[in-house]
């Protein structure tokens, strides 16, 4: 039979919080990003906001002008 495990283990919290953490001391609000869509539309903006946690895993980033988070992966400073 197969176990399964819940998915916001504190493992997973701690990794989560770690990356926000470090994002946060090294990039203030305002550092420039870029994005691409799936269309590989390339999207450049400051950040609007810390990064935080989404549901207790997802580290993620706001971004000015744009009016849904975007998962901290998916950003890269320019």
């Amino acid at each position: 039979m197969c176990k399964i495990t819940p998915r916001d283990t504190s493992e997973t919290i701690t990794h989560g919080k770690n990356t926000v953490d470090e994002w946060n001391l090294k990039h203030p609000v305002g550092t420039l990003v870029q994005v691409s869509n799936s269309l590989g539309v390339v999207t450049k903006a400051p950040t609007s906001a810390p990064a935080m946690l989404l549901m207790k895993s997802t580290p993620i980033i706001w971004l000015k002008g744009i009016h849904n988070y975007i998962a901290l992966s998916r950003v890269e400073v320019i």
